[in-house]
């Protein structure tokens, strides 16, 4: 049978656990939304160059 202790330091456990999946949770929403703003800046800076293309910018070397 577990004593008062046992039970205690196995709650202390379960909640550090708990803290450590929360932090990684946190770390993870982090991470969607740099992964978010990368594509969204890849997406501007193709269009950007797509229209430079177009208007003939780059061969001139502007």
């Amino acid at each position: 049978m577990i004593d008062k202790e046992g039970k205690r330091l196995a709650e202390e456990f379960r909640v550090a656990l708990l803290c450590d999946q929360i932090e990684r949770l946190e770390h993870l929403e982090e991470a969607k939304h740099v992964a978010k703003e990368l594509v969204r800046l890849n997406w501007q800076m193709k269009t950007t160059v797509d229209g430079m293309v177009e208007r003939g910018w780059l061969e001139q070397g502007l």
